[in-house]
């Protein structure tokens, strides 16, 4: 009988990364893949001590299915490419609600990057980063698009702004960075709403729609031969099939440099916990554009942690 859950396990896992489920209870089942495939190792010590030739099997399969959905995304080997035209960039969202804009500013304040761009920027939180004097000094370069909501974005720059441009449905603000040398960097700050989360169901028709929208403006901007970074919160998890639609021909910073899952949302109340569990903001790049280094900071208020990550642009 305990074989009996490996089994279901990595046929739902496999099932949805055939057959996408846009909606409905087993629509949740890719955003759960990996907390699903790695609960079916706890029953690892059940198939030493009771010795069963299926149970065994069936963990053998869940681990291979584990390793070909997960493998490339927990493992990366070291990259030994030369960083002197490297970038730092930090996407943070900031949560309604969670802190108060002199706390996002404190936050801020100790970041070592060229860029930070932010999701969730309010009227109140724009403001004092507008009046911070070490934030104007770091980051004399800045296009900030608040708003009371959870709709607001925001790029702070070390580089100087040479265009910009905010669109809406979904939102997403670009900024042209001068980088020096005759180089440019476009940078998209993205901020999807979520699929609609039921008590047993989910619904990413929405959210897909956008995603696709999403995608076919970075498309633009790939296909003016220009490099581009795409950050932010993405609402989606890196399990769904909507990621993948998404990144298919992006070079995903955490998959090519990351350690460890990334995982980089939790419930606001989980906090505490200092580690996100799922992977839902993401650094993505076009194909020119080499990732270098990725890491996180989990260790503050709020559901989502702070992703750094560099980048080098050509």
């Amino acid at each position: 009988m305990a074989a009996a859950y490996p089994f279901v396990v990595v046929g739902l896992v496999a099932l949805t990364a055939i057959v996408p489920q846009p909606s409905g209870t087993l629509a949740l089942v890719p955003i759960l893949a990996p907390h699903l495939l790695l609960s079916t190792l706890l029953l690892v010590p059940v198939a030493v001590v009771v010795r069963d030739p299926v149970l065994r099997l069936a963990l053998v399969l869940s681990v291979a299915v584990s390793l070909v959905m997960l493998g490339d995304e927990w493992i990366s080997w070291p990259r030994g490419t030369s960083e002197a035209a490297a970038v730092d960039l930090v996407s943070w969202n900031l949560q309604l609600g969670a802190r108060t804009p002199q706390e996002a500013v404190a936050a801020l304040r100790q970041q070592d990057a060229d860029i930070i761009a932010l999701q969730e920027l309010t009227n109140r939180a724009a403001a004092v980063i507008e009046a911070d004097d070490v934030l104007r000094s770091r980051y004399p370069y800045r296009s900030l698009a608040p708003d009371p909501t959870v709709l607001g974005l925001g790029i702070l720059s070390a580089f100087p702004i040479a265009s910009e441009q905010l669109l809406d449905d979904p939102g997403s603000l670009t900024v042209w960075l001068d980088l020096g040398a005759g180089r440019r960097l476009a940078v998209v700050d993205v901020h999807p709403l979520p699929g609609r989360i039921g008590l047993f169901s989910f619904d990413g028709t929405r959210r897909d729609d956008d995603l696709g929208r999403l995608r076919a403006r970075v498309d633009d901007l790939i296909a003016r031969d220009e490099p581009v970074v795409v950050i932010g919160d993405l609402n989606v998890a890196s399990s769904e099939p909507s990621y993948r639609s998404f990144a298919a021909g992006l070079r995903d910073v955490h998959r090519e440099v990351g350690t460890g899952p990334g995982w980089t949302w939790r419930p606001g109340r989980l906090a505490w916990l200092g580690i996100g569990l799922l992977r839902i903001d993401y650094v993505l790049a076009s194909p020119g554009v080499v990732p270098l280094r990725e890491s996180l900071d989990c260790g503050r208020p709020g559901d989502h942690c702070m992703v750094m990550a560099r980048v080098a642009v050509p």
